[in-house]
């Protein structure tokens, strides 16, 4: 990627990459803020563009939605928005969908990572994704109305409904297979969802997941809703999340009003993310562990995540850290004392926590379960916008190979620029490279 002068990493060169390879589908191009910038191009161009600001321009899809604008416009609006790193900027595609004709060529084929948030677009907003390569709906399950579509402006109830189910699962045939349901209630305030395993054994061969169980409405609910009532709203999206949906309300409300947080409120801001971000791995570690039915552990995760959502608690006022986040700021401080107290509490459970994963890998059985068991591959996490722990490891796991595949290759053409000349027969090479291949 060559920079021209007084561009900005990676946005500009993107825009202007975009503008060179795509001048026949390129509409309008426009600065919407100093790191934003937004794209309009036709519909039926949408997949093909999309796809070059990932495997081109390094950009990674955010999130994909639709606006209703048939009264005003006569069209629904599709947005289609990427992170471009490192600068933190955003580079967002809009494409119209006439109201007459609501759908589009489907953009999963060229950005994975779209899969679940066109289907849920799909039932929502009633604009269908053409081509889908799972066009079964997301949210609407047998109990949802046929032709229900709430995210709509021009949305009712109605008097008649038709219960038709529109949910059908895939299943796997062959000798020993078993299917197993799973939920969708579970225990904890996790969101309800299904999942058909197909085993054989302890091998899964596909799992079918089903969600949409707990979906209320938030959306419609939030239109017209003073600032305190849309936060109370954002707070409730997700029961083990509140307090970063909280964030990223605050942070939309105060970039539309200008306003820049003080930094002592930014900083109390991360700290709070970090404990409910350390109160997740908790959950999941946890959550490895009973899979594994390492019942010993898995308990252990549970006491440490009460350790320190007792600490949020006693801290911030609320175990999940709802009311702490307000536009402009934080509701709650802490002192040298309180920062102290904290920092020893979250270093016992750091040694607790590294205690038992090191019980854990002592353990054969769990280790058994685990090892080769939903590998992540690098490339797997590019196509589905992977982020977080995953990504890092994903990444890290492709290097390593990379350099064990390089290292290898060395080692073999030194052994080969040192062999004599006269012995390098047919039969000497392929032991040679038999050589290598198993030192590999």
């Amino acid at each position: 990627m060559t920079l021209q002068p007084g561009e900005l990493f990676p946005l500009d060169s993107a825009l202007r990459g975009i503008r060179e390879r795509f001048s026949d589908a390129v509409i309008d191009a426009d600065r919407t803020s100093l790191r934003e910038r937004t794209v309009v191009v036709p519909a039926e161009r949408l997949a093909e563009v999309a796809g070059a600001i990932v495997a081109e321009w390094g950009g990674m899809l955010l999130t994909l939605f639709a606006l209703d604008e048939r009264e005003s416009a006569g069209r629904y609006r599709l947005h289609v928005m990427f992170s471009m790193a490192p600068e933190d900027a955003i580079l967002t595609l809009v494409s119209a969908v006439p109201e007459l004709a609501p759908a589009y060529r489907s953009i999963t084929t060229t950005v994975p990572a779209a899969h679940w948030l066109e289907r849920e677009m799909a039932d929502l907003m009633g604009v269908t994704p053409m081509h889908h390569p799972d066009p079964r709906p997301l949210i609407a399950h047998e109990g949802w109305p046929r032709d229900w579509h709430p995210l709509r402006k021009d949305f009712t109830t109605g008097d008649t409904i038709s219960w038709a189910p529109r949910w059908k699962f895939l299943p796997v045939e062959g000798d020993g297979v078993f299917e197993i349901p799973v939920g969708p209630i579970h225990a904890g305030i996790i969101e309800p969802g299904h999942f058909r395993f197909s085993t054989v054994g302890e091998a899964v061969l596909k799992l079918d997941a089903r969600l949409g169980w707990k979906w209320r409405g938030l959306e419609k609910i939030a239109e017209g809703a003073t600032l305190s009532r849309g936060l109370e709203l954002a707070e409730r999206v997700c029961g083990t999340c509140a307090f970063s949906h909280a964030l990223a309300f605050c942070g939309a409300a105060e970039e539309i009003a200008g306003i820049v947080p003080p930094p002592r409120a930014r900083a109390l801001r991360s700290m709070a993310g970090e404990i409910e971000r350390l109160l997740n791995h908790l959950t999941d570690l946890g959550g490895i562990l009973t899979d594994v039915a390492y019942v010993v552990g898995a308990s252990e995760m549970a006491r440490l995540k009460e350790v320190v959502q007792q600490s949020a608690d006693a801290l911030f006022g609320h175990r999940f850290l709802r009311g702490v986040c307000v536009p402009g700021g934080v509701q709650r401080d802490l002192d040298d004392a309180q920062q102290l107290w904290l920092r020893r509490a979250l270093a016992d459970v750091r040694a607790d926590v590294a205690s038992v994963l090191r019980s854990a890998r002592a353990n054969a059985a769990v280790m058994d379960r685990l090892t080769a068991t939903g590998v992540l591959t690098a490339q797997v996490a590019r196509d589905f916008g992977v982020t977080g722990v995953a990504a890092r490891r994903a990444a890290a796991s492709a290097t390593a190979a990379r350099t064990i595949r390089t290292r290898s290759t060395a080692s073999s053409t030194s052994r080969w620029s040192r062999a004599p000349a006269a012995t390098c027969s047919r039969d000497s090479t392929c032991a040679a490279t038999r050589s290598s291949s198993r030192s590999t």
